[in-house]
Protein backbone atom coordinates (compact mmCIF):
# COMPACT_ATOMS: atom_id res chain seq x y z
CA UNK A 1 0.00 0.00 0.00
CA UNK A 2 1.18 3.36 -0.97
CA UNK A 3 1.11 5.84 1.72
CA UNK A 4 1.48 8.66 0.19
CA UNK A 5 -1.49 7.51 -2.40
CA UNK A 6 -3.24 6.96 0.65
CA UNK A 7 -2.59 10.31 2.09
CA UNK A 8 -3.58 12.40 -1.42
CA UNK A 9 -7.14 10.30 -1.27
CA UNK A 10 -7.59 11.25 2.11
CA UNK A 11 -7.47 15.16 1.26
CA UNK A 12 -9.85 14.67 -1.58
CA UNK A 13 -12.48 12.68 0.85
CA UNK A 14 -12.40 15.80 2.91
CA UNK A 15 -12.62 17.90 0.51
CA UNK A 16 -15.84 16.08 -1.26
CA UNK A 17 -17.24 16.02 2.96
CA UNK A 18 -16.91 20.16 2.53
CA UNK A 19 -18.90 20.30 -0.66
CA UNK A 20 -21.25 18.53 1.01
CA UNK A 21 -21.62 20.51 4.18
CA UNK A 22 -24.44 23.44 3.98
CA UNK A 23 -25.04 26.12 6.10
CA UNK A 24 -26.18 29.97 6.50
CA UNK A 25 -24.89 30.78 3.11
CA UNK A 26 -25.41 27.71 1.26
CA UNK A 27 -28.19 25.81 1.37
CA UNK A 28 -27.66 23.40 -0.83
CA UNK A 29 -24.92 20.62 -1.00
CA UNK A 30 -22.89 20.81 -3.86
CA UNK A 31 -23.37 17.23 -5.29
CA UNK A 32 -21.57 17.77 -8.61
CA UNK A 33 -18.15 19.05 -6.68
CA UNK A 34 -18.58 16.45 -4.59
CA UNK A 35 -18.91 13.66 -6.93
CA UNK A 36 -15.93 14.70 -9.16
CA UNK A 37 -13.82 14.76 -5.30
CA UNK A 38 -15.01 11.28 -4.76
CA UNK A 39 -14.28 10.02 -8.40
CA UNK A 40 -10.51 11.02 -7.99
CA UNK A 41 -10.38 9.76 -4.18
CA UNK A 42 -11.87 6.39 -5.37
CA UNK A 43 -9.07 6.06 -8.30
CA UNK A 44 -6.22 7.59 -6.03
CA UNK A 45 -7.26 4.46 -3.11
CA UNK A 46 -7.57 1.88 -5.93
CA UNK A 47 -4.31 2.85 -7.52
CA UNK A 48 -2.54 3.14 -3.89
CA UNK A 49 -3.96 -0.65 -3.24
CA UNK A 50 -6.59 0.36 -0.51
CA UNK A 51 -9.11 -1.58 -1.90
CA UNK A 52 -11.36 -1.13 0.99
CA UNK A 53 -11.27 2.57 0.93
CA UNK A 54 -11.47 2.70 -2.86
CA UNK A 55 -15.12 0.73 -2.70
CA UNK A 56 -16.61 3.40 -0.24
CA UNK A 57 -15.06 6.07 -2.15
CA UNK A 58 -17.36 4.78 -5.12
CA UNK A 59 -20.10 3.81 -2.81
CA UNK A 60 -20.33 7.63 -2.02
CA UNK A 61 -20.14 8.44 -5.73
CA UNK A 62 -22.61 6.63 -6.83
CA UNK A 63 -24.93 8.35 -3.69
CA UNK A 64 -24.22 11.92 -4.73
CA UNK A 65 -25.20 11.23 -8.08
CA UNK A 66 -28.13 9.70 -7.26
CA UNK A 67 -28.94 12.60 -5.04
CA UNK A 68 -27.94 14.63 -8.27
CA UNK A 69 -30.23 13.09 -10.47
CA UNK A 70 -28.11 11.21 -12.48
CA UNK A 71 -28.72 7.20 -12.51
CA UNK A 72 -26.92 6.56 -15.38
CA UNK A 73 -23.54 8.01 -13.46
CA UNK A 74 -24.62 6.04 -10.32
CA UNK A 75 -24.76 3.45 -12.12
CA UNK A 76 -21.80 3.29 -13.26
CA UNK A 77 -20.76 4.14 -9.91
CA UNK A 78 -22.06 0.62 -8.72
CA UNK A 79 -20.46 -0.81 -11.48
CA UNK A 80 -16.83 0.10 -10.27
CA UNK A 81 -18.01 -0.90 -6.66
CA UNK A 82 -18.45 -4.14 -7.93
CA UNK A 83 -15.16 -4.30 -9.47
CA UNK A 84 -13.32 -3.49 -6.69
CA UNK A 85 -15.31 -6.66 -4.89
CA UNK A 86 -14.56 -8.64 -7.63
CA UNK A 87 -11.31 -8.65 -8.43
CA UNK A 88 -9.46 -7.21 -5.47
CA UNK A 89 -11.79 -8.09 -2.10
CA UNK A 90 -13.37 -11.12 -3.20
CA UNK A 91 -16.85 -10.66 -1.99
CA UNK A 92 -18.81 -11.72 -4.84
CA UNK A 93 -21.89 -11.43 -2.89
CA UNK A 94 -21.73 -7.70 -2.20
CA UNK A 95 -19.75 -7.40 -5.87
CA UNK A 96 -23.11 -8.49 -7.42
CA UNK A 97 -25.44 -6.61 -4.97
CA UNK A 98 -23.60 -3.71 -6.88
CA UNK A 99 -24.20 -4.85 -10.64
CA UNK A 100 -27.76 -5.67 -9.60
CA UNK A 101 -28.26 -2.05 -8.25
CA UNK A 102 -26.72 -1.05 -11.43
CA UNK A 103 -28.95 -2.51 -13.60
CA UNK A 104 -31.84 -0.76 -11.35
CA UNK A 105 -30.90 2.27 -11.93
CA UNK A 106 -30.15 2.26 -16.14
CA UNK A 107 -33.31 1.19 -16.13
CA UNK A 108 -34.95 3.78 -14.70
CA UNK A 109 -32.65 6.01 -16.61
CA UNK A 110 -34.33 4.26 -19.51
CA UNK A 111 -31.13 2.66 -20.89
CA UNK A 112 -31.96 -0.72 -20.81
CA UNK A 113 -29.75 -2.20 -22.69
CA UNK A 114 -26.93 -0.75 -20.65
CA UNK A 115 -28.58 -2.68 -17.81
CA UNK A 116 -28.66 -5.70 -19.67
CA UNK A 117 -25.31 -5.48 -20.41
CA UNK A 118 -23.85 -4.83 -16.82
CA UNK A 119 -25.98 -8.25 -15.73
CA UNK A 120 -24.18 -10.05 -18.62
CA UNK A 121 -20.87 -8.35 -17.08
CA UNK A 122 -21.52 -9.73 -13.90
CA UNK A 123 -22.32 -12.86 -15.36
CA UNK A 124 -19.16 -13.85 -16.54
CA UNK A 125 -16.78 -12.48 -14.06
CA UNK A 126 -18.40 -14.99 -11.54
CA UNK A 127 -19.23 -17.44 -13.71
CA UNK A 128 -15.55 -19.89 -13.54
CA UNK A 129 -16.60 -19.74 -9.52
CA UNK A 130 -19.57 -19.06 -8.70
CA UNK A 131 -22.29 -20.28 -11.66
CA UNK A 132 -25.59 -20.29 -9.92
CA UNK A 133 -24.90 -16.29 -9.14
CA UNK A 134 -23.95 -16.54 -13.14
CA UNK A 135 -27.02 -17.82 -14.10
CA UNK A 136 -28.97 -15.59 -12.31
CA UNK A 137 -27.09 -12.53 -13.71
CA UNK A 138 -28.28 -13.85 -16.98
CA UNK A 139 -31.83 -14.82 -16.12
CA UNK A 140 -32.20 -10.88 -15.69
CA UNK A 141 -30.52 -10.16 -18.70
CA UNK A 142 -32.31 -12.29 -20.74
CA UNK A 143 -35.87 -10.83 -18.75
CA UNK A 144 -34.64 -7.56 -19.61
CA UNK A 145 -34.00 -7.69 -23.50
CA UNK A 146 -37.49 -10.11 -23.41
CA UNK A 147 -39.59 -6.72 -22.02
CA UNK A 148 -38.62 -4.90 -25.02
CA UNK A 149 -39.66 -4.95 -28.85
CA UNK A 150 -39.12 -7.88 -30.92
CA UNK A 151 -36.09 -6.71 -32.02
CA UNK A 152 -34.09 -7.63 -28.49
CA UNK A 153 -35.57 -11.61 -28.90
CA UNK A 154 -31.83 -12.20 -29.98
CA UNK A 155 -29.83 -10.94 -27.39
CA UNK A 156 -32.41 -12.74 -25.09
CA UNK A 157 -31.79 -15.71 -27.14
CA UNK A 158 -28.34 -16.06 -26.62
CA UNK A 159 -28.65 -15.12 -22.62
CA UNK A 160 -30.57 -17.94 -22.28
CA UNK A 161 -28.35 -20.19 -23.90
CA UNK A 162 -25.64 -19.64 -21.77
CA UNK A 163 -28.07 -20.31 -18.61
CA UNK A 164 -28.46 -23.44 -20.42
CA UNK A 165 -25.14 -24.45 -20.97
CA UNK A 166 -24.02 -22.98 -17.74
CA UNK A 167 -27.14 -25.74 -16.42
CA UNK A 168 -26.08 -28.68 -18.54
CA UNK A 169 -22.12 -28.29 -17.00
CA UNK A 170 -23.56 -28.72 -13.70
CA UNK A 171 -25.39 -31.42 -14.43
CA UNK A 172 -29.03 -30.15 -13.73
CA UNK A 173 -30.69 -31.40 -16.72
CA UNK A 174 -34.36 -30.77 -15.81
CA UNK A 175 -33.91 -26.91 -15.51
CA UNK A 176 -31.78 -27.52 -18.81
CA UNK A 177 -34.48 -28.98 -20.67
CA UNK A 178 -36.39 -25.50 -19.61
CA UNK A 179 -33.95 -23.40 -21.00
CA UNK A 180 -33.26 -24.84 -24.07
CA UNK A 181 -37.08 -24.62 -24.96
CA UNK A 182 -37.29 -21.31 -24.20
CA UNK A 183 -34.41 -20.71 -26.35
CA UNK A 184 -35.84 -22.37 -28.64
CA UNK A 185 -39.10 -20.34 -28.45
CA UNK A 186 -36.91 -17.02 -28.96
CA UNK A 187 -35.28 -17.94 -31.87
CA UNK A 188 -38.57 -18.98 -33.37
CA UNK A 189 -39.48 -15.42 -32.92
CA UNK A 190 -36.60 -13.51 -34.24
CA UNK A 191 -37.33 -11.50 -37.08
CA UNK A 192 -35.39 -13.11 -40.04
CA UNK A 193 -33.90 -16.30 -40.08
CA UNK A 194 -32.37 -17.84 -36.92
CA UNK A 195 -29.36 -19.09 -39.20
CA UNK A 196 -29.92 -22.87 -37.88
CA UNK A 197 -29.96 -22.18 -34.32
CA UNK A 198 -33.41 -24.14 -33.68
CA UNK A 199 -31.54 -27.19 -35.68
CA UNK A 200 -28.51 -27.12 -33.54
CA UNK A 201 -30.72 -26.89 -29.99
CA UNK A 202 -32.99 -29.54 -31.26
CA UNK A 203 -29.61 -31.49 -31.02
CA UNK A 204 -28.52 -30.52 -27.71
CA UNK A 205 -32.45 -31.41 -26.88
CA UNK A 206 -32.11 -34.72 -27.50
CA UNK A 207 -28.77 -35.19 -25.95
CA UNK A 208 -30.31 -34.49 -22.80
CA UNK A 209 -33.07 -36.08 -23.22
CA UNK A 210 -30.74 -39.34 -23.62
CA UNK A 211 -28.47 -38.20 -20.57
CA UNK A 212 -31.53 -38.37 -18.54
CA UNK A 213 -32.58 -41.52 -19.68
CA UNK A 214 -36.02 -40.33 -21.30
CA UNK A 215 -35.64 -41.73 -25.43
CA UNK A 216 -39.50 -41.43 -26.12
CA UNK A 217 -39.21 -37.10 -25.03
CA UNK A 218 -35.86 -37.73 -27.25
CA UNK A 219 -37.73 -38.81 -29.46
CA UNK A 220 -40.55 -36.62 -29.52
CA UNK A 221 -38.15 -33.54 -29.55
CA UNK A 222 -37.23 -34.67 -33.11
CA UNK A 223 -40.53 -34.82 -34.31
CA UNK A 224 -41.81 -31.49 -33.27
CA UNK A 225 -38.61 -30.40 -35.02
CA UNK A 226 -39.90 -31.84 -38.23
CA UNK A 227 -43.11 -30.06 -37.58
CA UNK A 228 -41.64 -26.70 -36.33
CA UNK A 229 -38.48 -26.06 -38.12
CA UNK A 230 -38.78 -25.68 -41.82
CA UNK A 231 -36.91 -27.96 -43.52
CA UNK A 232 -35.33 -29.87 -40.94
CA UNK A 233 -36.16 -33.40 -41.73
CA UNK A 234 -33.78 -33.04 -44.55
CA UNK A 235 -31.22 -31.57 -42.46
CA UNK A 236 -27.96 -33.21 -41.40
CA UNK A 237 -29.43 -32.46 -37.88
CA UNK A 238 -32.26 -34.61 -38.31
CA UNK A 239 -30.29 -37.66 -39.92
CA UNK A 240 -27.82 -37.94 -37.61
CA UNK A 241 -30.07 -37.96 -34.84
CA UNK A 242 -32.09 -40.61 -36.32
CA UNK A 243 -28.93 -42.37 -36.40
CA UNK A 244 -28.50 -41.91 -32.78
CA UNK A 245 -31.55 -42.50 -31.56
CA UNK A 246 -31.44 -45.64 -33.43
CA UNK A 247 -27.82 -46.50 -32.08
CA UNK A 248 -29.24 -45.90 -28.40
CA UNK A 249 -32.48 -47.44 -28.75
CA UNK A 250 -30.06 -51.02 -29.94
CA UNK A 251 -27.68 -50.60 -26.97
CA UNK A 252 -24.71 -49.89 -29.32
CA UNK A 253 -22.11 -48.19 -27.69
CA UNK A 254 -19.45 -47.89 -30.67
CA UNK A 255 -22.18 -46.46 -32.48
CA UNK A 256 -22.58 -43.96 -30.86
CA UNK A 257 -19.28 -42.94 -30.23
CA UNK A 258 -18.61 -42.64 -33.87
CA UNK A 259 -21.86 -40.40 -34.64
CA UNK A 260 -21.12 -38.11 -31.49
CA UNK A 261 -17.28 -37.73 -33.11
CA UNK A 262 -18.58 -36.48 -36.06
CA UNK A 263 -17.92 -32.50 -36.51
CA UNK A 264 -22.01 -31.69 -36.29
CA UNK A 265 -21.87 -32.82 -32.25
CA UNK A 266 -17.94 -32.54 -31.49
CA UNK A 267 -18.13 -28.56 -32.36
CA UNK A 268 -20.71 -27.77 -30.71
CA UNK A 269 -20.66 -25.64 -27.98
CA UNK A 270 -18.53 -26.99 -25.33
CA UNK A 271 -21.15 -28.00 -22.50
CA UNK A 272 -23.05 -29.85 -25.43
CA UNK A 273 -20.09 -31.66 -26.82
CA UNK A 274 -18.76 -32.61 -23.64
CA UNK A 275 -22.30 -34.47 -22.90
CA UNK A 276 -22.46 -36.07 -26.81
CA UNK A 277 -19.01 -37.23 -25.80
CA UNK A 278 -20.46 -39.02 -21.87
CA UNK A 279 -23.42 -40.79 -23.80
CA UNK A 280 -24.32 -44.14 -23.19
CA UNK A 281 -26.59 -46.62 -24.64
CA UNK A 282 -29.58 -47.50 -23.19
CA UNK A 283 -28.33 -50.26 -20.73
CA UNK A 284 -24.31 -49.71 -21.28
CA UNK A 285 -22.44 -49.73 -18.65
CA UNK A 286 -18.84 -47.67 -18.40
CA UNK A 287 -17.88 -50.21 -15.26
CA UNK A 288 -19.27 -53.18 -16.83
CA UNK A 289 -17.36 -52.37 -20.47
CA UNK A 290 -13.93 -51.84 -18.12
CA UNK A 291 -14.76 -55.25 -16.53
CA UNK A 292 -15.02 -56.94 -19.83
CA UNK A 293 -12.13 -55.14 -21.22
CA UNK A 294 -9.71 -56.69 -18.39
CA UNK A 295 -11.32 -60.08 -18.84
CA UNK A 296 -10.11 -60.55 -22.32
CA UNK A 297 -6.82 -58.99 -21.58
CA UNK A 298 -6.69 -61.60 -19.06
CA UNK A 299 -7.10 -64.37 -21.06
CA UNK A 300 -5.44 -63.66 -23.96
CA UNK A 301 -2.78 -63.27 -21.29
CA UNK A 302 -3.01 -66.48 -19.53
CA UNK A 303 -0.22 -69.14 -20.64
CA UNK A 304 0.26 -73.15 -19.24
CA UNK A 305 3.71 -73.92 -18.61
CA UNK A 306 5.36 -76.65 -21.08
CA UNK A 307 6.44 -78.40 -18.47
CA UNK A 308 3.24 -78.77 -16.11
CA UNK A 309 0.71 -81.59 -16.65
CA UNK A 310 -2.56 -80.57 -17.26
CA UNK A 311 -5.35 -82.48 -16.04
CA UNK A 312 -7.68 -83.55 -18.67
CA UNK A 313 -10.93 -85.95 -17.92
CA UNK A 314 -11.39 -89.41 -19.88
CA UNK A 315 -14.55 -90.08 -21.69
CA UNK A 316 -14.08 -93.66 -22.10
CA UNK A 317 -14.49 -95.11 -18.66
CA UNK A 318 -16.73 -91.87 -17.10
CA UNK A 319 -14.53 -92.45 -14.08
CA UNK A 320 -12.19 -89.60 -14.55
CA UNK A 321 -13.86 -85.84 -14.18
CA UNK A 322 -12.13 -82.67 -15.91
CA UNK A 323 -9.72 -81.27 -12.33
CA UNK A 324 -11.30 -78.00 -11.16
CA UNK A 325 -8.76 -74.82 -10.85
CA UNK A 326 -7.60 -74.98 -7.08
CA UNK A 327 -6.15 -71.73 -5.54
CA UNK A 328 -4.52 -73.71 -3.26
CA UNK A 329 -2.34 -75.99 -4.92
CA UNK A 330 -1.77 -73.56 -7.86
CA UNK A 331 -2.83 -75.44 -10.35
CA UNK A 332 -4.01 -73.37 -13.49
CA UNK A 333 -7.61 -73.57 -15.69
CA UNK A 334 -7.49 -75.76 -18.61
CA UNK A 335 -8.01 -74.12 -21.83
CA UNK A 336 -11.81 -75.45 -21.76
CA UNK A 337 -12.16 -73.49 -18.17
CA UNK A 338 -10.78 -70.58 -20.33
CA UNK A 339 -13.18 -70.78 -23.04
CA UNK A 340 -16.20 -70.80 -20.30
CA UNK A 341 -15.69 -67.28 -19.01
CA UNK A 342 -18.16 -65.13 -19.01
CA UNK A 343 -17.65 -61.59 -20.81
CA UNK A 344 -20.64 -60.30 -21.26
Amino acid sequence: MNSNKVKEAKLLVEEAMKHLKTGFFKWRPDFDSAAASYQKAALTFKNARAFEQSYTSYMALADCHIKNGSRFHAGKAFEEAGQVQFKNLKDMAKGLSCFDRAAELYLEDGTPDTAALCLDRAGKIVQATHPEWSISSYMKAAEIYENEDQTRFRSAAEMIGKVARLQVSLKKYTEALKSIAHEMKLWSQVEGSDNGARARLTCALVLVHLQNGDQVRAEQSLYDSCNNIDGFDESEEYEALQQLLEAYNGGKQEEIARITNTPLFKYMDTAYAKLARSLNAMGYSRSQAMSNKTLVSSSENFTVSSDQDVPCGTTDSGQNQPAMPSHETGTQPSASDIHEIDLT
